[in-house]
């Protein structure tokens, strides 16, 4: 559990603009690898869905080996509810069954007070092997919207 907090620590500290006033803060959720798909959280005038992890697939390369790192693509879909300014933050962290990590990434979006865009897609990519990934077995989610 240290290590998952540390984690949590580090990703926090690596986002700028956290710190300022929060709209929304869904703490830490913990969800099974099956179930991420499934997970919407809504705050702050925010949707947040749509989350997946995959290897990033890309055109006439050859898959590496299983235990060499590749490219894992984090994405979730974000919906402004509202006709406001909003930022939005998105953490994961990829858990084994002892608690150790195995991923930890994160990605904004970011919308306009006026008109604009109503939807957006978070992207976000991170170094992972196949052999670790296989080995997540949940998955730490936090938005935080301001």
């Amino acid at each position: 559990m240290i290590r998952t907090a540390i984690f949590a620590l580090a990703l926090t500290l690596a986002l700028p603009g956290v710190a300022l006033a929060q709209l929304y803060d869904s703490g830490w959720s913990r969800i099974a690898v099956g179930d991420l798909e499934q997970l919407e959280l809504n705050g702050g005038g925010i949707r947040v869905n749509n989350f997946l992890v995959h290897p990033e697939q890309r055109s006439g390369r050859q898959a590496p080996p299983e235990e060499a790192l590749r490219s894992f693509l984090f994405t979730a879909s974000t919906i402004r509810q509202q006709e406001k300014a909003r930022e939005v933050f998105i953490q994961l962290i990829g858990m084994r069954e002892n608690g150790s990590p195995t991923l930890s990434t994160a990605g904004r979006a970011t919308f306009n007070s006026t008109g604009g865009r109503q939807a957006q897609q978070v992207q976000s990519r991170t170094p992972a092997s196949a052999a670790e990934m296989a080995e997540t077995r949940s998955y730490f989610v936090r938005i935080i919207v301001q």
